[in-house]
């Protein structure tokens, strides 16, 4: 039931990553045994309470290590120095894994900023999402609106994140955006 992991984001379709968050789901030293069993099943939530954890991510990498010695003392994974804390726990490496039930990743998925910029008597509309099935729209109001569906659609180049499409200018104002 100990669980010591790292998770890693990246942005760019696996080519980088962050640097790592360690978790360990109970300090080094806890013991859980048929002695002192006092947990079954740990539940670890990796959050953060003031905004995203990161942000376009396209991928996401767990490392999973061992948690415990086998007689239910719980360990960091390494044998002195511990890279992700700079801390020693004073105890060999941790050399048992423990059984995971389920891994749920949960996010909010948003579309990006859309921009406009002219090439010739075109217009490169571009984004960033790591979101796929876009529909572009267009209208020649603001106030009111009447988006109505690019037709023909234009092709969408996708370039690690950054989504792009060509569309010819057309007389009078065109005000463009994104559906999903």
């Amino acid at each position: 039931m100990f669980h010591t992991y790292t998770v890693e984001f990246s942005s760019d379709g696996g080519g980088t990553f962050t640097v790592p968050f360690y978790v360990q789901s109970h300090p080094s030293g806890t013991i859980n045994n048929s002695t002192f069993n006092q947990w079954r099943v740990v539940l670890s939530q990796l959050r953060n309470p003031d905004g995203f954890l990161a942000q376009v991510v396209t991928d996401i990498r767990f490392d999973l290590y061992a948690a415990d010695n086998s007689q239910g003392q719980t360990r960091d994974p390494f044998d002195g120095i511990n890279p992700f804390t700079g801390m020693d726990d004073g105890y060999n490496a941790a050399n048992t894994s423990p059984l995971v039930w389920e891994i749920d990743l949960l996010g909010r998925i948003s579309p990006g900023s859309l921009t406009a910029m002219r090439s010739g008597t075109n217009v490169v509309l571009s984004w960033v999402t790591a979101m796929t099935g876009a529909v572009l729209q267009a209208t020649a109001s603001v106030a009111p609106t009447n988006w109505q569906d690019l037709s023909p659609q234009p092709p969408i180049t996708v370039t690690g994140t950054t989504n792009s499409a060509i569309v010819p200018i057309g007389a009078g104002n065109q005000f463009f955006r994104v559906r999903y």
